[in-house]
């Protein structure tokens, strides 16, 4: 690693030594070429090595102060052959380095100056501290030249004048011209970097600018320097246009070499003539202000130039950007039409490349929308950025939802210009919105038909308890009397009351799925041709009913009195919307739901389903009544035509059997029904048809627990007058006490399912606990069906029969079970 440094450190040293001796040659030509234009004793008319020296210290700082000691020696010693003593030139080299190296650090490292020129104000601070430097240094050595030799008073302030504007004009030739062309190849060399290979032509190309250039410059030193017949008269500031022209055309870069040759020109004009064309002080202010003015313009065209470069590649990129950014972005003057569209907006609007110039917006929306755009216009025109959505509709007809940002121009005078937009396509957007509003809708919808099936349930419960007690009293009461007994057709209205009031409260628990039902596997056109033989005595002739069967529909696991609720609800509705006439088309057909129809319908679930479809031609249902169509006592007939039940009923049904239940209506075309029940993999059963139920009455005992006091001795009563011996029980507890104290044994236990203390549940594992024979027979008005036919399967109990009573059914069930037991 140390070799490695070493080796390096050589380079770098070889390299500093060799532009040490390249500086010191060039100093010493320099030097030979401007003693050729000593004007007094040591003083020369252009001095260019300060500029060479300048021109060193800038670019490597005061590293190189010794070198330009060394160089300043030389000259004075060997070039200029100096009288004064050594130790004072040496002084008088080291003063002048010293002043150079200063002037150089105070710009490198307090101004931040770049020393490739490349700000006017680099070319500034040049032109300022070269005028500055040399009147220093003019005034320091004619003031000492003048205290230590016989030099003429008179003589002092026209050699200060000399020198100033001598060395100033050296060093604005000389450094500007190496500082752009020389020394960055130096750099880099002195740096150990790769120096780029020079273009093959050094210098521009000779077009007719170049020609014109060069021969304008050898017409004006010509028409200046060497015409006759001009007397006194020497225009010399003309030498100073070719050099506005150079500047013009090549920039700062151009004008330094300009100055250069023009400067040398005059120079070689003042040699040749013998300084006899004018007077010295006339020709170095010629050369100044070439220098001043070809810098300073040199540095102003450059500068702008590099403006309109970086403009114009900031305009390229903001048109590529614009041109592929994903948005679409657009102009439009103040009357909507196009002046400007990029590729983006083209595609969004849907036409060609250039097919939006000229075209207003008023072609891709409706009248309605443009008035709305126009009225963001008029916004605008005060100063306000706007933000709206518009549906366009594109030239193939096809609708989109844009988003569009729009920001008003002005011109100086405050005139609108136009409006700069951005046009968002968020037509996804919008349809994933009216989705997710449909869904949560949908959602709301099934969370408030949960909640009022949870509430009509409930009410169900309590109703059906005060059923059982009228219902069972009236029976009790037709027993008591003779078949001729007048207060018999009383009875029976009152029962026929009670009956319909039944059937409210059962449809309230087949809404809120509280109903007691016992599906099995069955074919789906076997259930809907049962039901349709009890659906055809609720139909007029005059309604025509169209069976359209799948065949091969699959197996579903469903109550026939489920079916028979949804059908007949749903062809009651249709007779009444058709007005008895029209027809009721009842479709099966087997169906894969699939997660793209689940995302759109949260109630839904992927599987496979049997679809039933039931389509009338009446009317249809307007929208704002079709969102409350499934609601319990919601119903558009008159008053005492109807419960509003029916649907909630069809509703709860499908829920219950595990499917649902859609409907889509189309006014003044008719209504669908759209019921999805999913498939069972079961065999189906054979019959559907309940056999007729025996009205025998056994002896025997039986255990009725009940905690409503009114269906308790209801049912006692109709139990012992069929000659039971009947024992009660209030709660779970108290049940299995009466158990205990019975040894020759209980025949057949009557439990209520809702009951308080103990639950239903734990009820029966103590009472299988204490007889794991005696039947059980459960009861409610309001129970969950899960749980029944969780115990009816585990054979914990033995059946079911839910309130109010049916008479006959609740004997016949209550003799099979005594008798198996």
């Amino acid at each position: 690693m140390t070799a490695i440094f070493a080796r390096r450190n050589l380079r770098s040293l070889l390299r500093t030594a060799l532009i040490v001796a390249a500086y010191l040659c060039a100093f010493i030509i320099l030097d030979l070429i401007s003693r050729q234009f000593e004007e007094l004793r040591g003083i020369v008319a252009w001095y260019p090595p300060a500029g060479l020296t300048y021109a060193l210290l800038l670019v490597f700082g005061a590293r190189f102060t010794p070198a330009v000691t060394i160089a300043s020696l030389i000259g004075s010693v060997f070039i200029y052959h100096m009288p004064q003593p050594a130790h004072l030139l040496f002084l008088w080299a080291l003063i002048t380095s010293s002043i150079y190296g200063v002037a150089a650090a105070f710009l490198r490292h307090r101004i931040r100056f770049d020393w490739q020129l490349r700000k006017l104000r680099d070319v500034t601070w040049l032109v300022v501290t070269a005028v500055f430097v040399s009147a220093l240094l003019a005034v320091l050595s004619v003031l000492s030249s003048a205290l230590s030799s016989d030099m003429p008073r008179n003589e002092v302030l026209r050699a200060i004048f000399i020198w100033w504007i001598g060395e100033t004009v050296g060093v604005l030739t000389i450094t500007p011209f190496l500082l752009i062309h020389v020394m960055p190849r130096l750099k880099r060399s002195a740096e150990g970097r790769p120096v780029r290979s020079p273009a093959r032509r050094s210098f521009p190309r000779p077009t007719l600018s170049v020609i014109g250039q060069a021969f304008s410059i050898a017409f004006m030193f010509y028409w200046v320097f060497g015409a006759r017949g001009l007397g006194e008269f020497r225009p010399m500031y003309l030498i100073t246009l070719p050099l506005i022209w150079i500047a013009l055309d090549y920039g700062f870069k151009g004008v330094t070499t300009g100055i250069v040759v023009l400067n040398f020109g005059v120079m070689l004009a003042m040699w040749f003539f013998r300084f006899d064309l004018a007077p010295l002080g006339e020709l170095q202010l010629l050369m100044i202000v070439n220098c001043i003015v070809g810098l300073l313009m040199g540095a102003v065209v450059t500068e702008r130039k590099r403006a309109e470069n970086a403009l114009r590649e900031s305009e390229e990129r903001y048109r590529t950007l614009i041109q592929n950014v994903g948005e679409g972005i657009g102009f439009v003057d103040p009357e909507e039409q196009f002046a400007f569209a990029n590729a983006a907006a083209e595609d969004i609007f849907g036409v060609p490349p250039g097919g939006l110039l000229g075209r207003s917006l008023r072609e891709f929306t409706s009248p309605e929308q443009f008035g709305m755009i126009r009225q963001q216009s008029d916004r605008r025109q005060a100063g306000e950025k706007s933000v709206y959505e518009i549906e366009i509709s594109r030239p193939k007809g096809e609708k989109r939802n844009l988003l569009i940002t729009a920001v008003p121009q002005f011109d100086g005078q405050g005139k609108t210009l136009g409006t700069f937009g951005v046009f968002r396509d968020i037509t996804d957007r919008v349809h994933a919105e009216a989705d997710k509003e449909a869904m949560q809708g949908q959602l709301r919808q099934s969370q408030k038909m949960e909640a009022i099936g949870t509430l009509a349930g409930g009410v169900a419960h309590d109703f059906n308890n005060l059923l059982t007690g009228i219902l069972g009293n009236i029976a009790l009461m037709r027993s008591s009397l003779p078949p001729t007994d007048p207060l018999l057709e009383n009875l029976n209205g009152a029962e026929t009351a009670a009956r319909q009031a039944a059937d409210l409260t059962k449809g309230l628990l087949t809404f809120g799925r509280s109903a007691m039902v016992l599906p099995v596997p069955m074919k789906i056109a076997a259930a809907l041709e049962a039901s349709l033989k009890l659906l055809k005595q609720s139909l007029p002739a005059t309604m025509e009913i169209v069976r359209d069967d799948d065949q091969e529909a699959w197996t579903v696991l469903l109550d026939q009195s489920q079916m028979t609720q949804i059908l007949l609800n749903l062809a009651v509705n249709a007779r009444d919307a058709m007005v008895g006439k029209g027809m009721l088309t009842i479709r099966t057909r087997n169906e894969v739901v699939r997660e793209e129809y689940v995302q759109n319908h949260p109630f839904a679930r992927a599987g496979e389903y049997v679809h039933l479809s039931i389509r009338d031609t009446g009317p249809g249902i307007p929208p704002a009544i079709l969102e409350h169509l499934f609601e319990p006592f919601h119903t558009t007939k008159p008053s005492g035509s109807g419960t509003g039940l029916g649907l909630s009923v069809v509703y709860g049904a499908v829920k219950q059997a595990g499917g649902w239940i859609t409907a889509v209506s189309t006014e003044g075309v008719g209504t669908t029904f759209d019921i999805y029940l999913p498939r069972c993999l079961e065999e189906p059963m054979q019959s559907f048809t309940p056999s007729p139920l025996s009205a025998n009455v056994c002896s025997g005992t039986v255990l009725v627990v009940e905690d409503e006091p009114v269906v308790c001795e209801v049912t006692q009563a109709l139990l012992s007058r069929s000659g039971y011996t009947v024992l009660t029980a209030t709660d779970g507890a108290s049940a299995l006490n009466v158990l205990r104290d019975q040894p020759q044994g209980i025949g057949l236990i009557l439990l209520d399912m809702t009951m308080p203390g103990m639950t239903t549940d734990e009820t029966v594992k103590a009472i299988r606990v204490l007889d794991p024979t005696v039947p059980i027979l459960l009861n409610s008005g309001y129970t969950s069906n899960g749980a029944v036919k969780q115990m009816l399967d585990e054979g914990s109990v033995q059946d079911f029969v839910g309130k109010p009573y049916d008479l006959p059914s609740l004997m016949e069930v209550v003799q099979r079970l005594i008798r198996r037991g």
